[in-house]
């Protein structure tokens, strides 16, 4: 190659290095990781049932929130007891909702205004779902669970010992610590003495319970049991029950199909119905049992001597014989002393939660390509292996299927923050960030939840400082928790209006609204790096 030649390929080649470098700082500029005054997620979480009871409250509610800088909002369209919020077809609509309609308004009235409406679902949180399909429900094990067996073999599983009857449960009541059985009239109740079968009373309640015997109870499902299987003169017997389970009134498992295809069509009635910019999640994880609370907490705050616990949630049936059919072993069976087996089950609740975001993710995809799929979870998994391995939540494995990821950092609501941070609790949130983004890399953009339940320490310095915490912090935005707490008293907009003069002076678009920072993180999750 002579000299000209090889003057011409050279000034090529740094030609093509400009260019690329140029696009780099380019793309670099609309991926801004913090601060950038044109484009940051500025979103806020909405409670219709909370506060808008009329159409004129549901255009107040959007007008002040685009007054305030916002560019996206949050639209809760179920309740935790499984109602909808909006004009549906699929689930029952909450009373207050059948005259109008505010998803329909808030879109409307959102898109006037030129601010993004997000379908806010609550997924795992569904009680009325757990009435109408009790194979549904969470479970947990049950230490004080006994067994009823009949003398043909026929057994029933004994959930509550001496406590107050819940639906569908078969409680036990004894003379040593119960009188009568204290129950309403919603159910029937078996009277035994001397193992014997005395009386069946159906329809009455609060029995009375024999000194030489006890009382079985139940409405619901066990309510029918009783009276399908068990008739005066019937000889019964009581025994330990190691692998008794209970079920959760509010909480449903995501590895059932039935409801991993009821919310896949409650989000295609969302997305063909309404013109909704994304779908967000919430409620998704396996949540501590009572007792584990604490535990988690201190293993939270003293991560070189974790503990382990199977006090957990996940021994459903359908969770039971799939795990025995790929391990050879009962889950319920398994203690913390097998370490090896015990991280496997915990390892298989995780995956449960990842595949159902990952299943319910491609289907809002599959209606709507470029739908911007979120989820709020657990702050505390951002930073602690040990609330990830009892919660099921990965931020990791989430950023996957997830575009944006949202961990809930209400500083005022976590038990961690006055320990970790007492000199600035709100510097938690920053902790927060740091784990968050460790674990998500560049698959998916973060937007931190801030504020909490405590209106009264939520000042609007406070909201202020935390939105400018996470821009400090590399986070791509954040999401207010929520427009009902912000303006809790709702005639008193000093949050709001302090807002847009100070961090949302000056407008923003959303950073996922972005074509170029979306191409991106959605080429990293196929490429599996950072």
């Amino acid at each position: 190659m002579n000299k000209k030649m090889l003057s011409k390929v050279l000034s090529v080649v740094l030609l093509m290095c400009i260019v690329l470098y140029v696009l780099a700082i380019k793309t670099y500029m609309l991926w801004p990781k913090g601060k950038n005054s044109k484009l940051e997620g500025r979103g806020i979480w909405l409670t219709p049932s909370y506060i808008l009871f009329s159409p004129e409250d549901v255009i107040e509610a959007v007008d002040r929130i685009a007054d305030s800088g916002f560019n996206t909002i949050f639209l809760e369209v179920n309740m935790g007891d499984g109602q909808a919020e909006y004009h549906s077809n699929l689930l029952k609509v909450y009373e207050k909702y059948k005259d109008f309609d505010p998803a329909e308004i808030t879109i409307k009235r959102a898109k006037e205004r030129g601010i993004e409406v997000h379908a806010y679902i609550h997924v795992l949180c569904n009680s009325s779902l757990i009435e109408q399909h009790l194979e549904v429900a969470m479970t947990r094990k049950n230490k004080d669970g006994k067994l009823l067996r009949l003398k043909d073999g026929t057994t029933k599983s004994i959930t509550n010992v001496n406590s107050d009857r819940s639906t569908h449960y078969l409680s036990l009541y004894t003379p040593e610590l119960r009188e009568t059985t204290r129950t309403n009239a919603f159910g029937t109740e078996v009277v035994v003495e001397d193992n014997i079968v005395k009386r069946i009373i159906v329809g009455h309640g609060d029995a009375d319970v024999p000194k030489n015997g006890y009382v079985l109870s139940g409405n619901g499902e066990a309510k029918a049991w009783l009276e399908q299987n068990i008739k005066v003169g019937d000889v019964l017997s009581i025994e330990d029950d190691p692998k008794s389970v209970i079920w959760d009134a509010e909480w449903i498992e995501p590895a059932h199909p039935y409801v991993i295809e009821y919310y896949e069509k409650m989000i295609e009635e969302l997305l063909t119905k309404y013109d909704f910019d994304g779908i967000h999640l919430d409620n998704v994880r396996y949540p501590p049992t009572t007792l584990l609370v604490n535990k988690i907490l201190n293993n939270s705050l003293d991560q070189y001597n974790p503990s382990y616990s199977t006090d957990v949630y996940g021994y459903s049936n359908i969770n039971r014989d799939r795990f025995k059919r790929e391990y050879g072993v009962d889950p319920i069976d398994i203690s913390v002393k097998d370490e090896k087996m015990f991280k496997a089950w915990m390892k298989f609740r995780q995956d449960n939660i990842t595949n159902l975001v990952t299943r319910l993710a491609s289907k809002a995809r599959s209606i709507k390509k470029d739908v911007i799929v979120s989820a709020a979870l657990n702050s505390r998994c951002a930073y602690n292996n040990w609330d990830t391995v009892y919660s099921g939540v990965d931020y990791e494995s989430l950023s996957y299927p997830l575009d944006v990821i949202v961990p809930m950092a209400y500083h005022t609501d976590s038990a961690d923050v006055s320990v970790l941070f007492p000199e600035d609790e709100l510097m938690w949130i920053d902790h927060v960030i740091k784990g968050a983004l460790d674990k998500i890399g560049n698959r998916a953009l973060l937007y931190v939840g801030i504020g909490g339940e405590n209106h009264k320490r939520l000042t609007k310095e406070v909201w202020n400082r935390a939105i400018e915490i996470t821009r400090d912090g590399g986070a791509d935005g954040t999401v207010a928790f929520e427009y009902w707490v912000m303006g809790y008293l709702v005639k008193d907009k000093t949050n709001f209006d302090y807002l847009k003069q100070n961090v949302y002076k000056e407008e923003a678009k959303p950073t996922h609204s972005n074509k170029t920072i979306m191409g991106r993180v959605r080429a990293y999750k196929e490429k599996g790096s950072q």
